[in-house]
């Protein structure tokens, strides 16, 4: 008998993640199932989605979320290298990397990616 059991697939949360990896190209199978779906969670209460085929319909409508979900589900890792003990501060706009005091995005892309959907 095996000591650890396994949740079954949720198969509306499944189909979710399905639906954004076919519409945006986002792959998000290298996540912990628990921690992609809290955040995608935090994402549904924020727009007041009720299950995951209502948030796959806001998506739908409303396409600049994909990077409000983006920014709930992807670690932020810039802010993690600006901490004042290192002597960068966010809120300044210091960062060590020049393209982004340049206005440029981190990632053309993503920006891209998602400007094209």
């Amino acid at each position: 008998m095996n000591m650890v059991e396994r949740a079954t697939p949720d198969p509306e949360f499944e189909a979710l993640l399905r639906h954004i990896q076919e519409s945006r190209g986002l792959d998000f199978r290298g996540y912990k199932r628990t921690s992609l779906r809290r955040r995608i969670t935090l994402r549904m209460e924020a727009v007041n989605a009720e299950n995951f085929a209502a948030y796959r319909a806001h998506l739908e409508a409303q396409p600049s979320e994909y990077e409000e979900l983006l920014n709930t589900v992807l670690i932020n890792v810039t802010s993690f290298f600006r901490r004042r003990s290192l002597g960068g501060d966010a809120r300044q706009g210091d960062s060590a990397n020049p393209r982004q005091r340049r206005g440029r995005s981190r990632d053309p892309h993503l920006e891209r990616r998602l400007r094209e959907r």
